[in-house]
C-alpha cells in the first residue's frame, strides 16, 4: 500500500497543486478527526449530545457540536452555549492527534511537542489534572505522550517510553482516577483505542489486547487472535476493528447491528475477517456502525444506518460491507453516534448523518442523508510535520 506525498502533504494517488510527487508506504493514523456520542448515560439533557474536532493543514483544531460542558474550548459553556452549528477555532496550534469522549464528556489534543491538552466535563477526571472542575478552555495535562484516545469518560495514553496510561471513570481496578494510571508497562505500546467502556491495544512487536467492562461479546481481558501481524486499531461502542500488515479486516465485540461486518448479527469474544477482501488503509468504529476505506480509496460502511450514517439516502443498515458511496478519493474517515465523517484527498471534509447538535459542522442542526462539506477556509488535513513520509527505497 502506497500514497504520494507532495511537500509532507499526504495524498492518495496523482500529484497535488505543490508539485513535487513522492512515494511512500501509507500508514493509518488515528485523530485527524474525532467524533463523539454515546447514548449508554441516559436521556436528561446533560446526558445527550455530540461534538466533533479536526485538524487543519497547518496544525489548528477546529471544533463543533455540543458545547454544554465547555468541550468546544472556546471559553464557552452553559444552555445559552450548548450548541456551535459550525467550526470554531480552538487555541492551540501545532496539534497532531484529537480525541473526544462521550456524547455528554471531554475533548484532547496532542501537539507535535508531545504535550497533552484537555477540555470539556470532567466529573470523572477523565481531563486528568487531579480534579473534577469541568474546564470550557484547553488545560495542560501531565506527562510527554505518544498517543491519546479517549472514550465515555475515560482516556488513555502512550507516554513517549511507550507505557499505556488510562484514567477518567471507574476502571475495573478501584475508584475513578483523575490523573494518569500506569495501565500497562510490561509491554511496549504503538497504539491504543478506548470505546464507551473498553480499550484495545497493539504492542511494538504487533501484539492485540484489550480490556472490557460488562458484557463485549463474551470477551475475556487479555491478548486477542494470535500472531505479531496487527498495525492498526479502533474501538466503537461496544466493537473494535483492527487491521493487519497484510491489509486485511478483523472485528469483534457485540454486533446488534451488524457492526463487525461478517454476515450476521451474533456477538464474537475473538477477531473475525470482515466479509469484504482488501486491503484496507483505514477503519474507524462508531457507535454502532463502521466505516473503512481501502487501499483503492473506495469508503464502506455497514452496521447501523438509523441516523443515514451511511450517507446513501436511506436508512437500511448492513450486516456486511457496502460501498454506498461514489468515488475512489477517500483518504480518512471518523464515526461517532449515528454520523460520520471523511476526507477527500484534496482535503475536502464531508459529513453526514444525525445532526441534532451541529455536530455536521455545517451550519445548522438538520439531519444529512447525503455527505455535504464541512466549510472552511484551509484544508482539513493535518501540519507538514505530522505528515512527513521517508522516501521509499
Amino acid at each position: 500500500r502506497w500514497t504520494a506525498t507532495a511537500q509532507a502533504t499526504l495524498v492518495r494517488g496523482g500529484i497535488t497543486d505543490l508539485g513535487t510527487l513522492v512515494l511512500a508506504p501509507f500508514e493509518p493514523r488515528a485523530g485527524l478527526i474525532a467524533a463523539g456520542g454515546n447514548p449508554h448515560r441516559g436521556t436528561s439533557l446533560t446526558d445527550l449530545g455530540a461534538h466533533t474536532l479536526a485538524i487543519q493543514q497547518g496544525g489548528n483544531v477546529r471544533a463543533w457540536g455540543y458545547n454544554l460542558f465547555g468541550q468546544i474550548g472556546v471559553g464557552t459553556q452553559g444552555t445559552s452555549a450548548r450548541q456551535y452549528p459550525s467550526p470554531v477555532l480552538v487555541g492551540l496550534s501545532g496539534v497532531r492527534q484529537v480525541a473526544v469522549g462521550g456524547a455528554i464528556s471531554h475533548s484532547l489534543a496532542l501537539l507535535e511537542d508531545h504535550s497533552l491538552y484537555a477540555w470539556g466535563r470532567n466529573d470523572h477526571g477523565q481531563l486528568g489534572r487531579g480534579n473534577t472542575r469541568n474546564q470550557n478552555l484547553p488545560q495542560p495535562v501531565p506527562g510527554t505522550w505518544m498517543s491519546i484516545t479517549a472514550g465515555g469518560s475515560q482516556t488513555a495514553g502512550i507516554d513517549t517510553e511507550g507505557a499505556l496510561w488510562r484514567w477518567g471513570e471507574y476502571l475495573g481496578r478501584g475508584s475513578d482516577q483523575t490523573t494518569p494510571v500506569l495501565w500497562n508497562d510490561t509491554k511496549r505500546w504503538a497504539a491504543a483505542a478506548l470505546g464507551s467502556r473498553h480499550l484495545a491495544a497493539i504492542t511494538t512487536d504487533g501484539e492485540l489486547w484489550s480490556w472490557h467492562e460488562g458484557t463485549f461479546g463474551g470477551a475475556t481481558n487479555g491478548r486477542r487472535g494470535q500472531g505479531t501481524q496487527w498495525s492498526f486499531v479502533t474501538a466503537g461502542g461496544r466493537h473494535s476493528l483492527a487491521i493487519q500488515n497484510d491489509g486485511s479486516l478483523w472485528a469483534w465485540g457485540d454486533n446488534e447491528a451488524g457492526q463487525l461486518g461478517n454476515g450476521t448479527t451474533t456477538p464474537t469474544p475473538e477477531p473475525v475477517p470482515v466479509m469484504e477482501p482488501g486491503p484496507w488503509s483505514f477503519v474507524v468504529a462508531g457507535e454502532d456502525h463502521s466505516v473503512a476505506i481501502k487501499a483503492d480509496g473506495t469508503l464502506w460502511t455497514w452496521g447501523s444506518n438509523a441516523g443515514g450514517q451511511f450517507g446513501d439516502g436511506t436508512r437500511s443498515g448492513a450486516i456486511r460491507p457496502m460501498n454506498k458511496l461514489p468515488g475512489n478519493e477517500w483518504v480518512y474517515a471518523a464515526a461517532g453516534y449515528a454520523y460520520s465523517l471523511a476526507v477527500k484527498a484534496d482535503g475536502t471534509l464531508c459529513s453526514w448523518g444525525s445532526n441534532g447538535d451541529g455536530q455536521l459542522g455545517v451550519g445548522n442542526r438538520i439531519e444529512q442523508l447525503f455527505p455535504q462539506p464541512v466549510v472552511s477556509n484551509a484544508r482539513w488535513w493535518p501540519s507538514p510535520a505530522m505528515n512527513a513520509q521517508p522516501m521509499a527505497p
